[in-house]
């Protein structure tokens, strides 16, 4: 037997996070990428650029969502991250190494899959605070959703960005 876990119901900070779905659980056999504009990096003197974001997540047994990378527009998504599966049970903070795409212009994607093994899914996976760190970390926020979706995009549309509904809200503001 599957165990349902609960949604966050809160965002990190701010009022708005990026979710799969905001108020309930992700459809079965879902497919779908959250995909950043271009971005070209800087370029940092000591040399390291780290991807830090907070997230939250609940994927059923089997499922699971991870971070992808592609560079320079070649239509080649590279995993970046561990692949998250189960309940964070928190929002937590991941830093991930993107030194190699220093001066580069890449694209981020969020990607969660399920395998298609049972009508049941979890509340998915919730995004927010996006920011590269150059060196030791800093504040340059890339994104907090706050003023909605911008220029990011969903594959099959199982993303929306806006005020959590779930149980804890959103962590800071509104979205």
């Amino acid at each position: 037997s599957r165990r349902r876990h609960s949604c966050p119901c809160a965002v990190h900070g701010g009022a708005a996070c990026a979710a799969t779905i905001l108020s309930s659980t992700y459809p079965p056999n879902a497919d779908s990428r959250l995909i950043s504009p271009a971005t070209l990096l800087p370029t940092p003197p000591d040399g390291q650029l780290w991807l830090s974001f907070w997230h939250w997540f609940s994927v059923n047994w089997g499922d699971s969502a991870w971070v992808e990378i592609q560079a320079g527009g070649s239509g080649t998504w590279t995993p970046i991250s561990e692949s998250f599966i189960a309940d964070s049970g928190a929002w937590t903070r991941l830093l991930i190494d993107v030194s190699a795409y220093a001066g580069q212009s890449v694209q981020l994607a969020f990607h969660l899959k399920d395998d298609g093994e049972y009508a049941d899914q979890g509340w998915g996976w919730y995004i927010d605070d996006i920011e590269f760190i150059e060196g030791a970390p800093a504040n340059w926020l890339i994104e907090d959703f706050e003023g909605g979706i911008g220029r990011w995009y969903a594959t099959a549309g199982t993303w929306e960005v806006g005020p959590s509904s779930g149980p804890g809200g959103v962590y800071g503001g509104t979205q």
